[in-house]
């Protein structure tokens, strides 16, 4: 469970469990509950974008998303901390854009302090 503090204006995490996540929306006072891979940025939630497990992760999917004014990607490898290949790193890197890969916990927790700091970051989240 995370903090229970969710300023409307933008994009929350309350709490993550083994194959789900609680988000809110900006401008909006209602919980929803997510049970696959999703995208988050501090303004908008993308579901359809990544594969059903981290494995299967390609560079294909990447290239589908828009990275314009993302100085931080957090890449959460569900449960465990697993580090994609290179050539998905090598990917961030001619990007011009920090990856940070971290368990889903660590993930929630980071994406909700760069977002309350205003900090331009886009989640990818498996949560398998």
């Amino acid at each position: 469970m995370l903090v229970e503090e969710h300023h409307s204006d933008h994009t929350y995490i309350h709490s993550y469990h083994d194959n789900a996540l609680q988000i809110s929306l900006p401008d909006s006072h209602q919980k929803t509950t997510l049970s696959r891979n999703i995208i988050l940025s501090p303004f908008t939630l993308q579901e359809d974008l990544l594969p059903p497990c981290y494995h299967d992760l390609t560079l294909s999917h990447l290239q589908r998303i828009d990275y314009t004014d993302t100085e931080i990607i957090l890449l959460s490898s569900g449960k465990n901390i697993l580090f994609p290949p290179s050539k998905i790193i090598q990917f961030f890197v001619q990007q011009q854009t920090g990856l940070e890969v971290m368990d889903i916990g660590a993930a929630c927790r980071t994406f909700n302090l760069l977002v309350t700091e205003h900090r331009p970051v886009l989640a990818l989240l498996f949560l398998t």
